[in-house]
């Protein structure tokens, strides 16, 4: 069965951002960065092996070409993965720590 995708407004804003910079350094890139997000963001929808788990049950996929991670958490009782943050990849995490204390 497949999952619903719920992006947070600040993962949203983050991908905005990054998506802004890419497109900076070269025209396209920000687009490709957008896609090939998309795919592994897609890929979340299915019941493929779960991902590392960071803290609690929060869960973390690395971005292929780029130096991102996706921040997100499985709810199987309602069939969602909600994307709490996609972070570069030497970005401090110490606030998702803080946001999903046990």
């Amino acid at each position: 069965m497949n999952y619903a995708i719920e992006i947070s407004p600040e993962a949203g804003a983050e991908i905005t951002n990054a998506k802004n910079w890419y497109e900076e350094q070269q025209v396209g890139l920000g687009e490709s960065f957008v896609e090939t997000l998309r795919e592994h963001i897609n890929l979340l929808k299915t019941n493929n092996p779960e991902h590392k788990i960071v803290f609690d049950d929060l869960r973390r996929v690395l971005v292929k070409r780029f130096p991102y991670v996706v921040y997100y958490k499985r709810y199987e009782q309602t069939k969602i993965v909600k994307i709490f943050a996609v972070l570069h990849d030497k970005s401090d995490t110490g606030f998702l720590k803080q946001k999903f204390k046990p």
